[in-house]
């Protein structure tokens, strides 16, 4: 059998893209990207409009996957001392549209600088994942910041439940 036989424009085109690849950091293409326009969830909602509303409207604020034992060690943290506090847990894998958790992600990833999951807030305000979390609760900051109302800015008060992982 003859190998595939590839013309001179074929391999322009390829070292094109090597150099361009080279040439233009990943940077410079996500500001590209976002010059686009926002990145829509499949509900036409936002991912910025997303995350704010769901960050602004409960206390503490978790966005997990459903597999992640760090994930369900919050959680377990949460129902056990803190189920007088508002909070919600979205699992990014168990979305309608498996593209939306990867898109929230990447959002996540740009506003904390933090990939990993939980990706937890208080009060609007990032502040980590688990083992951020979990010093916190040891520490008595977490209590500190919850009755504050704030960890930086304004927060939205406190009420009874959570969702379930």
């Amino acid at each position: 059998m003859n190998p595939p036989t590839i013309n001179m424009k074929q391999i322009l085109a390829l070292i094109t893209l090597l150099l361009l690849h080279v040439a233009v950091p990943d940077s410079a293409l996500l500001v590209a990207a976002e010059k686009a326009g926002p990145t829509l969830l499949s509900t036409g909602e936002s991912v910025d409009t997303f995350v704010n509303k769901m960050t602004k409207a409960n206390t503490i604020m978790v966005f997990a996957k459903s597999y992640c034992p760090h994930c369900r060690q919050t959680k377990q943290l949460l129902e056990r001392s803190y189920s007088n506090v508002q909070f919600k847990i979205v699992n990014l894998d168990q979305l309608s549209s498996p593209n939306d958790g990867f898109k929230i992600q990447t959002h996540l990833s740009k506003i904390t600088g933090q990939w990993t999951v939980p990706n937890i807030f208080v009060h609007h305000q990032p502040v980590g994942g688990n083992s951020e979390l979990q010093q916190l609760h040891a520490s008595g900051r977490l209590r500190v910041l919850l009755k504050a109302g704030t960890t930086g800015r304004a927060g939205t008060g406190s009420s009874n439940g959570g969702d379930e992982l």
